[in-house]
């Protein structure tokens, strides 16, 4: 397996109908692939204004940007258990660290949050995720890097 960052609009490929935004076009992406298969893919945004995000982090005090936005990871089932989703975290502090942001901002089901928890992310409170046809709340979430030790 391996991982490497990918192209932008990978998202429109696999869901040429659906699950992209506004920010897919200025996104980081990374796959993870087996045997030419994708098994795994996650986003990076990049965000000088909260304005740019559907999400309303803006209900939250936050430090200035800019920040970056941890999204869309996603890991195939008969993939999930192995660490892929530790592994594209990895892959996207080590490029945050590497561009001097200081400021993380992630959302989250319950599922998830422990695992962001590990790297130091705290909880800003409960977030409204709005999609087509519904809404979910999921858990906002933000990590500042400058007080934050890598726990790897």
């Amino acid at each position: 397996m391996s991982t490497r960052p990918s192209a932008a609009y990978i998202n429109r490929r696999a869901f040429p109908n659906g699950w992209n935004d506004s920010l897919d076009a200025d996104a980081y992406h990374w796959i993870i692939e087996d045997k030419g298969q994708l098994v795994a893919s996650c986003r990076l945004c990049i965000l000088t204004d909260l304005q740019q995000m559907e999400e309303n982090f803006q209900q939250f005090k936050l430090p200035d940007g800019p920040h970056a936005f941890y999204s869309r990871l996603v890991v195939a089932k008969a993939y999930r258990g192995k660490g892929l989703g530790r592994k594209m975290d990895l892959v996207r502090l080590n490029f945050i660290r590497c561009q001097q942001i200081v400021s993380i901002l992630a959302w989250a089901r319950n599922d998830r949050l422990l695992s962001l928890n590990k790297f130091g992310f705290k909880s800003l409170g409960a977030l409204t995720i709005e999609y087509p046809n519904q809404k979910e709340i999921a858990t906002a979430l933000h990590l500042d890097y400058r007080n934050n030790l890598l726990r790897e």
